[in-house]
Parts: C-alpha cells; structure tokens; sequence
C-alpha cells in the first residue's frame, strides 16, 4: 500500500531519482517476500532508469540486488559478474562509494565461496568487513559469519 501510494506522487512529480528508489525499494521488498520475477523486473526497470539518467548510486544498489537475486536463483557465476561491476563502480575514482563497495565485496564474497573460489572469496569478505567495519555497517555480523564459515 505504501508503495502504490509513493508510485503516486512519483508519477504525478516526475521525480527520475524517486523513481528509480521506488523501482530499488520495489524490488527489495520483492526479494524479501520471495516473489523473485517482481524482484527481477524492478531491477531491471531501475537499471534501465539508473543507466539512462547517470544515477550511479541507484546503479550501483541495484547491481546488488540483482546479484542478490541470482545468488537466489543459485547462479553464482552470474552474482560474480554483478557483483564485480557493482564494486568496479563503487571504488571508481570518480565515485567512492564506500556502502554500494562494502555491499558489493560482501556479495563477492558470497558467490566465490559457493563457487568454492574459497581464498579469493576470503580476500573479499575480509575486505568487505574491513568497510563494513569502518562505516559502522550494522550488516557487519553478516559479513562476519559468512568468513568464519569460509575459514572452517
């Protein structure tokens, strides 16, 4: 219902950069509610958004989400591929976008260690904890969890 009210007003002001957080948000829910094709299309709609109105935070967000929702979909490969555009952009000069970095390492991390990629997987989430750790991440512990169980 918020949603449908937000996508409203978002409509009616012709706010691009409200959209594209409407079209993130969309799909972070979607993905928490495990509707993975309404997940799909909301990235894929931000994307689109993200790509052709310069919006590189939204872009870089939603690099995530979509490697999330691969990672669901048990395409590790192509988390991989997401993930490392995602953190390609992050850490760009021109960007420093040390969260979308943090998120996108930790993601990293995530797809090589099923890959069973596991010193290369390591090396990203130890990285990722290190951010994570500095910007005061609350998402910390997740990173935290997921080295101890590569490092067993």
């Amino acid at each position: 219902n918020h949603l449908q009210t937000a996508s409203e007003w978002i409509l009616h002001s012709g706010s691009v950069e409200h959209l594209c957080l409407f079209h993130l948000v969309r799909a972070r829910a979607a993905g928490d509610a495990e509707e993975r094709e309404t997940a799909q299309r909301a990235v894929h709609e931000g994307l689109h958004l993200a790509r052709a109105c310069g919006l590189g935070l939204y872009h870089i967000e939603l690099l995530c989400v979509q490697a999330e929702i691969n990672l669901a979909r048990g395409d590790a490969p192509a988390a991989e591929h997401v993930a490392r555009e995602a953190l390609w952009r992050a850490a760009a000069a021109d960007c420093c976008f040390v969260w979308g970095e943090a998120e996108a390492r930790h993601l990293l991390g995530k797809a090589l260690a099923i890959q069973q990629r596991i010193p290369e997987a390591r090396d990203a989430l130890e990285a990722a904890g290190q951010l994570r750790q500095c910007i005061g991440d609350p998402r910390l512990e997740e990173t935290e969890r997921l080295l101890s169980s590569v490092m067993a």
